[in-house]
């Protein structure tokens, strides 16, 4: 777990040198806040549930909380039904 997380820290400093905007997302969190009713979980709903916080967040449907190295995005709860159905859709 600590490699992967040191890894994480490396890639967003290389994102942001390179003048990239970096969002980052906690999908378990994402989970609970949003009440989501999953049957299973794995990499490809992590996934979904990540790339549609940011979506959101670029939208401006998402607001940020502080978290242990950043600002974390969590989608507004207009985006509950969106999320749950591109999850439906790509399983």
């Amino acid at each position: 777990m600590k490699q992967l997380t040191e890894l994480g820290h490396s890639l967003f400093y290389h994102f942001m040198e390179a003048g990239f905007i970096v969002f980052e997302t906690h999908p378990g969190s994402i989970i609970r806040h949003m009440n989501l009713q999953l049957t299973s979980r794995d990499h490809v709903i992590d996934s979904i549930i990540a790339s549609a916080a940011v979506y959101c967040a670029l939208r401006g449907d998402s607001y940020y909380i502080i978290g242990g190295d950043g600002l974390i995005v969590l989608p507004n709860e207009d985006c509950r039904d969106a999320i749950l159905e591109i999850i439906e859709r790509c399983l």
